[in-house]
């Protein structure tokens, strides 16, 4: 106990950067994400598309996120040379319409963007032949439908168009002389999200999801 005691206090803080986004809802947001099992708003159509199923009339829910990352690097030694990422904001979207068509069906379009961001230094910097610029986006749209099997269950099922752009760009050394190569590339993809949701108290609700490549 004494060693693992150590170890955590000793422990830094460290800071991860990817291009996978999951801020697609304010409430899932402020659960940590933990939203599959509860659903109950516009956001199910990304997190568990049966919960659109226990919901009533006709609703329009929206948001974004402004994220700002940033970075430095010092190097290459030897030097302290600080090498210092771009400003850049992001604002990531997530809108939902949902409508009740009867009170056994439940029909939705999702519109998000759960994979994106970029980076972005100076022309030169030190990693300039690894990188100097990437830019990642993608948009979602899901048409969905949710049915309701009973007062405690249901089952949703989502169809996932997505768009894709990827731009990259770095310097290239030949022999010793730089010069600048770029990618832009995009597409569109196909793929589908399910899920079922399942009340067996008034106080406990069971969510499980999947989500195709």
């Amino acid at each position: 106990c004494t060693t693992v005691l150590a170890i955590v206090l000793m422990t830094m803080i460290a800071s991860g950067g990817g291009f996978q986004l999951n801020e697609h809802g304010a409430r899932a947001m402020a659960q940590g994400g933990a939203w599959a099992a509860r659903a109950y708003d516009g956001s199910a159509i990304f997190f568990n598309p049966a919960g659109l199923a226990f919901q009533r009339g006709m609703h329009v829910y929206l948001g974004t996120t402004l994220i700002a990352p940033s970075a430095k690097f010092y190097g290459p030694s030897p030097g302290t040379t600080e090498n210092k990422m771009e400003s850049q904001i992001f604002t990531p979207i997530n809108v939902y319409g949902t409508y009740a068509v009867t009170d056994d069906i439940v029909v939705g379009l999702g519109i998000y963007n759960p994979y994106g961001l970029g980076t972005e230094w100076p022309a030169g910097w030190a990693g300039s032949l690894i990188t100097e610029k990437v830019d990642l986006q993608s948009f979602y749209f899901t048409p969905t439908v949710a049915y309701k099997i009973s007062d405690d269950l249901s089952v949703g099922v989502g169809v996932n168009i997505v768009t894709g752009a990827a731009k990259l760009s770095r310097q290239v050394d030949v022999l010793g002389i730089r010069s600048k190569i770029a990618i832009d590339a995009s597409g569109i993809g196909y793929g589908f999200n399910a899920g079922v949701l399942f009340k067996p108290t008034t106080d406990l609700s069971v969510g499980v999801t999947y989500r195709s490549s």
